[in-house]
């Protein structure tokens, strides 16, 4: 089976990961988009718990059917997370699997750097996606996306919520019931 590999903080979860998803599944030739929310970021970042964030992705990806799974797979582990774990961890579970790892644009110069990135280069195709930070850096075995999301960040989502400054463009930056699990959990306010 043909799967797209789409991990991340998801913290939150907006419309630019949703329409990428969607945009992975139209062009990218995969039958299945997994998503993977980090569980210990490898670099530290600090963000919404992993049970928060996980239910926030399966509100998120909910209306894209069964063509999107959502994993609890890096919240299962201790310590930090890294690519290489989960796909190994992925192909341990489904043989058949041919994966492709997408990240954005901005992490590209990035991969040399992270752990056993050779041999996770091996084990996967590499697809990447512009964000708003373009990076050109070259990376074999990597199919670049000709595709734009939308400008929008969870980073500055969260900003926005945390100063009480949010405005209607964090309606149209997240999906409702995201929006709705955020007020209700009172995440990031």
């Amino acid at each position: 089976m043909k799967l797209a590999l789409f991990g991340g903080s998801f913290d939150p979860p907006h419309v630019g990961h949703v329409l990428a998803a969607h945009y992975i599944l139209l062009t990218a030739a995969v039958e299945r988009v997994l998503i993977v929310p980090c569980g210990a970021h490898a670099f530290g970042k600090g963000h919404a718990s992993f049970s928060d964030r996980l239910a926030m992705c399966q509100l998120a990806f909910a209306h894209l059917g069964s063509s999107v799974e959502v994993l609890d797979i890096e919240g299962k582990r201790s310590g930090a997370s890294y690519t290489i774990d989960t796909v190994r961890e992925i192909l341990q579970q489904r043989p058949d699997a041919a994966l492709t790892l997408v990240i954005g644009s901005d992490l590209r110069a990035e991969l040399p750097h992270w752990k056993e990135s050779a041999e996770l280069l091996q084990l996967v195709k590499l697809l990447t996606l512009p964000r708003l930070q373009e990076n050109t850096a070259s990376t074999e075995n990597a199919q670049e996306v000709p595709y734009y999301l939308p400008r929008v960040s969870s980073s500055g989502i969260r900003a926005q919520l945390a100063q009480g400054t949010a405005t209607n463009d964090i309606r149209a930056s997240l999906p409702q019931a995201v929006l709705e699990y955020l007020h209700k959990r009172k995440l990031y306010m």
